[in-house]
């Protein structure tokens, strides 16, 4: 590609910016460049209130340092971050400053990403996601939302809705100089409902376009969202404490597994925050956990090349994930950070799951998971509880537990979901999870 000549005017190439590293003697550099458009629509109720389309043109500039002290090789970094249009001088004096920086960052040398061979360019065009068109796409994801908006004392409150393209860029001193784009469709809404007490729950959704598939979930989730609400209205305080069998379904489930996906990072294994080896059984006994990782970038920020690994298989740490900086200082291969959790499905529905008394938590005020620890918990906004052959919509109340502890008890539904780079599980049950 022909590189652009460092002009006095403005900077909105990323060639614009490696001139100037290069004529300041910074030598080693990454810079990506995001342009992004979007379609922001937000309603009130079903009348549309306000929309607005967003043009965004911005520039991720990392400059690394080499030097050495007591002997070793060192390679600091700093990084800085600018919209498109500032004049050469202001990204000079930019760089420069990070440049200084970086000579305090007394980080062990590792090397950047490089491009290895074409057939990953190859590879990464089959993998080029597509471009929305919003108009469209804004029609149809608005019909999925209100498909099933028609009761008189639950409905949708409010609504925002975001259509996006984006581009990237990225380009560094090592070789690596590729581009791709991708799109993605994302919003939140709050239902209310006044069939007894007036309440109102939050709800999201993120998809990466407006297939027909993709609206039929958004129309299943709203639905569920509305029977909710409703539940929630009618909800009662009930005095229950000890220990029982719960159930989790929706969002908490890829937030409990993120236990797993953290603590197999090579960032936290290097800092000693994880005790997670490869080859460890991390499950604590069980065997029912299977977790691969994929990206729907072909390549990271820093210009990996992702790849698909198989993180975990019965219970067994199979591989090592992270950035360039802590993978090469553990040995791994670096791997890139990923954005898509994939778990397999279980061998029991969820209706077989439900067997027996139960509480299936479907909404928390807020839910945690410590990385460090392996406790779950939080406050119980809506849940159903089951006992005998009766089931209650609760609210109030706490669960708290530990995946160290009962991580072998998790079982998982054949049912599926797909939802804000989790594909997993649409359920999955524990034992002797204290409620109080």
């Amino acid at each position: 590609m022909e590189r652009k000549q460092n002009t006095p005017g403005a900077v909105n190439s990323i060639y614009d910016i490696e001139n100037i590293c290069r004529s300041e003697n910074m030598d080693t550099y990454c810079i990506r460049q995001e342009k992004k458009e979007s379609l922001e629509l937000f309603f009130v109720k079903k009348k549309l209130d306000l929309h607005r389309k967003v043009m965004v043109n911005h520039f991720y500039v990392t400059v690394y340092r080499p030097f050495e002290k007591d002997g070793v090789q060192m390679l600091g970094s700093a990084s800085i971050s600018f919209p498109g249009g500032y004049c050469v001088k202001e990204v000079e004096e930019k760089l420069r400053s990070a440049y200084l920086g970086a000579s305090f960052i007394e980080n062990k040398a590792y090397p950047l990403a490089a491009l290895e061979d074409n057939e990953q360019k190859e590879e990464m065009e089959k993998r080029v996601g597509s471009i929305l068109d919003f108009n469209q796409c804004a029609h149809q994801m608005v019909q999925a939302l209100y498909l099933y908006d028609n009761q008189e004392k639950t409905w949708i409150n409010s609504a925002e809705l975001f259509f996006i393209n984006k581009s990237e860029h990225i380009l560094n001193s090592n070789g690596v100089d590729v581009e791709f784009q991708s799109s993605k469709v994302k919003g939140e809404f709050v239902t209310q409902s006044t069939e007894q007490e007036d309440v109102e729950l939050y709800h999201d959704f993120c998809y990466e376009g407006a297939s027909e598939e993709e609206q039929r979930d958004l129309t299943v989730k709203v639905r569920e969202a509305l029977e909710m609400t409703k539940a929630r209205s009618k909800a009662t305080r009930r005095n229950l404490r000890g220990k029982m069998k719960i159930i989790l379904s929706q969002q908490y489930v890829g937030e409990l597994m993120d236990y797993y996906v953290e603590n197999s990072s090579a960032k936290m294994i290097y800092a000693g925050y994880s005790q997670f080896q490869a080859g460890d059984n991390v499950q604590e006994g069980g065997s029912t956990v299977n977790i691969s990782l994929h990206s729907h970038r072909p390549y990271s920020t820093e210009g990996i090349y992702m790849k698909d690994i198989c993180m975990m298989k019965g219970g067994i740490l199979k591989n090592i994930h992270g950035d360039l900086r802590y993978s090469y200082y553990l040995g791994q291969e670096p791997t890139g950070v990923f954005d898509c959790v994939r778990m397999e499905a279980g061998e029991v529905c969820v209706e077989e799951m439900k067997q027996g008394n139960y509480l299936h938590i479907v909404s928390f005020s807020d839910f945690q998971v410590d990385t460090l620890s392996g406790f779950f918990g939080g406050e119980i906004r809506l849940a159903y509880y089951k006992e005998g052959d009766n089931i209650y919509p609760v609210t109030g109340g706490t669960i708290s537990g530990n995946l160290n502890e009962q991580g072998d008890s998790i079982c998982c539904s054949k049912e599926m979901q797909h939802q804000f780079g989790f594909e997993g599980p649409m359920a999955i049950s524990l034992e002797q999870v204290t409620v109080g």
